[in-house]
């Protein structure tokens, strides 16, 4: 019963989502423009960056709201937690009210992981960060925590189904992401070495314009 119960609980806080709520105050729906996602990048992409940022925060707080949450209602379910986290992802990918259609779940998975290991955590955003600087592949972040942290987890925890958990949230990321990963494999995607690099120059434009 706890464990349906954080699965509820989790999906139902992770479908709230905050550039649905961005885009009828706007009204423009996003979903027909930018990526067609209702995530931080595509709000980013209409709204700007502190639409994007604030969208973000929102996302990972959310899973991670449900994490702890289900942690402090069912103290004696040891998976209670990961299980409302991982289904807060789904909430937030496949929300019931906006038609399925919601974001592709990294921020959501970003506030899972903070909640189940904050080390981890920091550990794949480095590692991600890193191998994008280095392979200059901007899907690098997604594939790094979505591939990595089921094993983290397991091996932290000892416990399989931990990972077999904590895999599924994972999954659905990465399908979700599936088109850029099969634009980084033909090499199409974003660069992201030539995005920093224009993104610093046009900033030093604007600021010699002042």
């Amino acid at each position: 019963m706890n464990s349906l119960l954080s699965l509820t609980m989790g999906y139902l806080i992770g479908s709230v989502n905050p550039s649905a709520f961005i885009s009828s105050i706007r009204g423009t729906d996003i979903r027909k423009t930018g990526t067609g996602n209702l995530g931080a990048t595509n709000a980013m992409l209409n709204f700007g960056k502190a639409a994007g940022l604030l969208v973000m925060l929102f996302d990972m707080g959310k899973a991670y709201l449900a994490f702890r949450l289900a942690q402090a209602l069912f103290p004696t379910g040891g998976l209670s937690g990961l299980i409302a986290g991982s289904a807060a992802v789904a909430g937030h990918i496949f929300p019931f009210y906006l038609g399925f259609r919601g974001g592709k779940g990294l921020a959501s998975l970003g506030g899972l992981i903070l909640a189940f290991d904050t080390d981890t955590f920091l550990l794949l955003l480095g590692l991600g960060v890193a191998l994008m600087i280095i392979t200059n592949i901007s899907i690098s972040l997604q594939l790094t925590s979505a591939l990595f942290f089921p094993v983290c987890a397991c091996l932290l925890t000892g416990d399989l189904r931990v990972l077999l958990i904590s895999a599924v949230p994972c999954a659905l990321v990465l399908i979700k992401h599936r088109s850029n990963i099969a634009a980084a494999i033909r090499r199409e995607d974003v660069r992201v070495r030539d995005f920093a690099r224009e993104h610093m120059s046009s900033h030093s434009r604007n600021r010699d314009k002042l």
